[in-house]
């Protein structure tokens, strides 16, 4: 397949202009080459009448890097979107599904309140006449200690629910790895950068010239995330200090 020179986008065969940009078809294409005619192993650029130590060929090097990048992936669009909004409902449900410390409290509460009572009324104990005062502070255990248990238990449909979407995430991860693995560019590319917002952000480095190469977008990303991770990571530190301090001033 060809690309336009200007804008990367994909060429029909024999087209005399790119239909996205208005461009001439001539100056320079990029042609994919085929094995056997089914998966795409790599690409060529061919720089027609361009000296390809120009600056318009090293921003068509990067344009049809990028559009052979683009064009492959944006294909499986409608797969990634699923896959991360299956990863967001699944951990939504899997987060709203934790167990809380109210449902060792729970058990503990009805334990103590259920036990006084049922020995009475089983006959193993006699309390007489403070046989009010025992139900009412069973109650008052056993009550709150129900309603704990009824909140913790609630949560097992929707962790039923996370689990059963796990089976349909797999399947796409799955797919979408296969599909990654007969990725036909020529500059690598790992996976974590072929989702649509990853394709988006790189187009925008090399639309805005911020990277000269697609090589040279892939690392400002990269260093873009690892300095988000830092942060991130300060904050926590920062966080964690503050925690401490307050702990230590309340003594």
């Amino acid at each position: 397949m060809a690309f336009c020179a200007k804008c990367g986008s994909p060429l029909e065969e024999g087209a005399g202009f790119c239909t996205a940009c208005g461009r001439k078809v001539g100056t320079a294409v990029v042609n994919q080459t085929s094995n056997n005619g089914n998966v795409s192993e790599g690409h060529q650029v061919f720089y027609g009448n361009m000296d390809p130590n120009s600056e318009e060929a090293k921003r068509f090097k990067i344009t049809a890097d990028f559009a052979v990048f683009k064009d492959y992936f944006s294909k499986k669009e409608k797969e990634y979107y699923e896959l991360d909004k299956l990863n967001k409902r699944i951990n939504h449900l899997m987060r709203n599904s934790q167990y809380s410390n109210s449902l060792v409290a729970g058990i503990l509460l009805t334990i103590v309140g259920a036990v006084p009572i049922i020995l009475h009324i089983l006959k193993y104990i006699n309390f007489e006449a403070n046989i009010a005062i025992v139900y009412i502070l069973g109650l008052l255990f056993l009550v709150p200690g129900i309603i704990m248990l009824i909140f913790n238990l609630i949560k097992i449909p929707l962790r039923i629910k996370a689990i059963s979407l796990e089976p349909r995430k797999n399947e796409l991860i799955d797919e979408l790895q296969q599909y990654y693995r007969k990725y036909p560019g020529i500059v690598p590319v790992g996976i974590e950068y072929t989702t649509p917002d990853m394709i988006y952000q790189i187009g925008e480095m090399i639309r805005t010239g911020k990277a000269s190469t697609f090589e040279g977008a892939l690392r400002q990303l990269e260093t873009e995330k690892h300095h988000a991770n830092l942060e991130l990571a300060n904050w926590a530190r920062v966080d964690a200090i503050n925690n401490v301090a307050d702990a230590i001033n309340r003594l």
